[in-house]
């Protein structure tokens, strides 16, 4: 399969909670024997043989859903995204977790590594209760910090 999909509006609410709350990963369960973790750090959903990449939307103040990752296409963390989405109206230059950001250059610096990043505006597929994310309902957030938020 091919795409995105959007998560529930209860598995969002739980993502946003334990990313505010540092939580690295939470545990979801998709039927009986189907566990998947979320994890905020890697930005990855790692399911009993497979793992797919998730990415964060932030809905800014025109009511927008932007996407900020690396060109690779890889999402930043949540709270990367955020400060980035915010901070974009006021400022083309930002230092988070060490890396300093170039809005206009599209482009992020740490000590001798230079990495390009890329923003869009993103319309998110509608939820679907019947999808594969349809099921999700979770299982538990253990108490496992985020790693400093470097998006990598």
């Amino acid at each position: 399969k091919s795409g995105w999909v959007t998560y529930s509006p209860e598995t969002c609410e739980a993502l946003t909670q334990a990313s505010q709350q540092g939580i690295a990963q939470t545990e979801f369960e998709a039927g009986p024997r189907t566990k998947l973790t979320l994890d905020i750090s890697e930005m990855k959903q790692i399911g009993k043989s497979d793992e797919k990449d998730i990415r964060c939307l932030i809905e800014n103040t025109d009511g927008e859903f932007v996407f900020w990752g690396l060109e690779s296409g890889r999402s930043f963390q949540p709270g990367i995204v955020s400060k980035i989405t915010k901070m974009s109206d006021i400022s083309s230059t930002l230092t988070i977790d060490g890396w300093k950001y170039d809005l206009d250059n599209l482009n992020r610096t740490k000590e001798n590594s230079v990495e390009n990043i890329k923003t869009e505006i993103i319309v998110p597929a509608k939820f679907k209760k019947t999808g594969s994310t349809g099921k999700l309902k979770l299982v538990s957030a253990p108490a496992v910090q985020v790693k400093s938020g470097n998006g990598n």
